[in-house]
């Protein structure tokens, strides 16, 4: 198949859960076979095109990471000029990226569309951050921010007819799209994201606890860009609860972002310096031995999204989790099976979890366990790339059909 995909970034703009999940979409599509051209915002360092075996990438608009009226406008002409050379077999949206095909291009092969997240799941994140423990700095953007993702959800419920099909990752998703956007049984189609879980499983050949001089402790983990919707500021206001009954209790943020300045103050105010440790951002190979260092990963996301890749990626490398009961995250977590869901933003709670965790070796392995095997069985990222494909060829068929029957007439 020829494949064009349209996305608001790669991991050269962003190394978040949606762009690398991209890229190794993109990377599984050529492996077997296919070819991808990308048509994606404006490269950092303005890059114009990228080529190399199956795969063109076209860098447009301008600015990065933000798809504006001149991103879509562009690159729905560079779609047409591209179309008549290539003959693509099928649009893929990343969430919105590909509305420039649906409001100027002309529609003539179908389109697909992935909804990482929903302009509601937006609205909802900004309405959790003003009822949650963050800064005034922090609501206050939030406030000023709501308008946007309104105008966005508004633009987006606009458009669902448009595409041929629509991805969803989870089954809180499928409900959004039914019972919100209105898409028919047969146009939604389930894809859960996929780990590769090959360069994230477990391992106990680690050297971090020899360099940060850990030996003896606990370490708690979380991963995540350091922002206000992330929640890292609730484990940070649980350690203290949790010091209290496990004092050799350490806790790495990994990671990095505009909330970080604002997590630094937390700690100090609660005297927690010497109990967390800020290792900013950690290259994507490195991670695999963060996560098989640590004794708990905790996600206290107060974010109403997908469920966080790095969630995934502890479970694969058999680690216990904590993870906020939100978004859809109950399709990645069976509750006390194969991790542990805490209500968001609830600090008790996310204490009294880390702890049960902490004290009950036993249990601790049996969650690790079940949690890796769920990976395997459901996200791993030769189901992703499969299931994608099935998507694609199942949808090409029916336009088909739809086509042939019209022309029949």
């Amino acid at each position: 198949m020829k494949i064009c995909i349209f996305a608001k970034g790669l991991p050269i703009h962003c190394t978040g859960g949606v762009e690398i999940h991209i890229q190794e979409l993109v990377d599984g599509l050529i492996k077997r076979g296919h070819h991808v051209t990308i048509i994606t915002t404006k490269h950092p360092k303005g890059v114009e095109k990228e080529e190399r075996e199956n795969l063109k990438i076209y860098y447009i608009g301008d600015r990065s990471l933000v798809c504006t009226q001149k991103f879509y406008k562009e690159s729905a002409r560079l779609f047409e000029y591209l179309h008549k050379k290539e003959h693509f077999d099928i649009v893929h949206s990343q969430s919105g990226a590909g509305r420039g095909y649906i409001m100027y291009a002309r529609k003539t092969i179908p389109i697909v569309i992935s909804y990482h997240g929903t302009a509601i799941d937006e609205i909802r994140s900004k309405i959790n951050v003003l009822a949650s423990n963050v800064s005034l700095s922090a609501k206050v953007k939030s406030v000023l921010s709501l308008p946007k993702y309104v105008k966005g959800h508004v633009l987006t419920f606009s458009h669902p007819k448009q595409f041929d099909g629509a991805v969803a990752t989870s089954n809180e998703q499928i409900k959004i799209l039914k019972d919100v956007y209105k898409y028919p049984d047969d146009k939604i189609y389930t894809v859960f994201n996929g780990i590769d879980t090959e360069t994230f499983q477990p391992s106990a050949h680690t050297t971090l606890r020899e360099k940060y001089g850990l030996e003896k402790n606990k370490i708690i983990l979380t991963v995540s860009k350091l922002q206000d919707q992330k929640g890292i500021q609730n484990i940070i206001l649980a350690l203290p609860r949790i010091l209290r009954e496990i004092k050799n209790a350490k806790l790495f943020i990994v990671g990095d972002g505009n909330y970080r300045a604002d997590l630094e103050r937390i700690v100090q105010k609660n005297n927690l310096e010497d109990k967390v440790i800020f290792t900013g951002t950690i290259p994507i190979q490195n991670l695999p031995e963060y996560f098989n260092t640590c004794d708990v990963f905790v996600n206290p996301t107060i974010r109403q999204n997908g469920y966080d890749l790095t969630i995934l990626e502890a479970m694969a490398c058999e680690k216990p989790v904590v993870v906020s009961s939100i978004g859809s995250v109950p399709t990645a977590i069976a509750d006390g099976i194969d991790g542990i869901l805490v209500p968001p933003g609830n600090i008790e709670k996310i204490a009294n979890a880390v702890l049960h965790i902490l004290q009950d070796t036993t249990g601790s392995l049996r969650l690790g366990k079940s949690a890796r095997e769920k990976i395997i069985q459901k996200f791993n990222i030769e189901c992703m790339i499969d299931g994608t494909i099935q998507v694609y060829q199942e949808v090409i068929q029916k336009y088909k059909e739809a086509r042939s029957k019209i022309d029949s007439i």
